[in-house]
C-alpha cells in the first residue's frame, strides 16, 4: 500500500506537469473477498490499493491522468506454485470456474492496454483477472 500510494503521488506530480498521464496499481482478488490462501495483511493491503486507486482517479482525472486498478486472481506464477502445495493445485483449478490459472501476459497486456493514449475515458475502475472467481 505504501508503495502504491508514494509512487502514485510521485507520478502525479510528473504527470500533471504534462497535463497527461496513465498509472496502473497492481491489486488481487484478495482486496475483494479478504483472502483464501493470504493472511490478513495482504489482503487489507489489496483492498487498500482499491480505494487509492479510486481517489487518485477522481482527484487526478482533470489533468488528463487516469488511474486504473487490475486485480488478479491466481496466475500460473512460480509464487503460486510455491504458495498451493502441490496436492492441492488440482483443487484450487476445480474451483475457479474457467478451469485454469491466470496468463501473466494477459495481466501485463491489460496493464499496457490502460496505459494507452486511447484509453482516456476508463479511470477508477478495478479489472477483475480471475478466471470467474469474483463476479459483479
Amino acid at each position: 500500500m505504501r508503495g502504491a500510494f508514494i509512487g502514485s503521488q510521485a507520478f502525479a506530480r510528473e504527470f500533471k506537469a504534462r497535463g497527461y498521464g496513465r498509472i496502473v496499481n497492481i491489486s488481487s482478488l484478495a482486496g475483494q473477498n479478504g483472502g483464501t490462501a493470504t493472511g490478513a495483511h495482504y489482503a487489507a493491503s489489496k483492498g487498500a490499493i482499491l480505494t487509492l486507486t479510486k481517489v487518485f482517479a477522481r482527484d487526478l482525472a482533470a489533468f488528463g491522468i487516469t488511474v486504473n486498478a487490475i486485480a488478479p486472481g491466481p496466475l500460473d506464477t512460480p509464487m503460486v506454485h510455491r504458495t498451493v502445495p502441490a496436492d492441492r493445485m488440482a483443487q484450487l483449478i476445480a474451483g475457479i470456474p474457467v478451469g485454469a490459472l491466470g496468463d501473466p501476459a494477459f495481466v501485463a497486456n491489460m496493464a499496457a492496454r490502460l496505459c494507452a493514449r486511447d484509453a482516456s475515458f476508463v479511470t477508477g475502475a478495478t479489472w477483475d483477472i480471475n478466471g470467474g472467481l469474483y463476479m459483479r
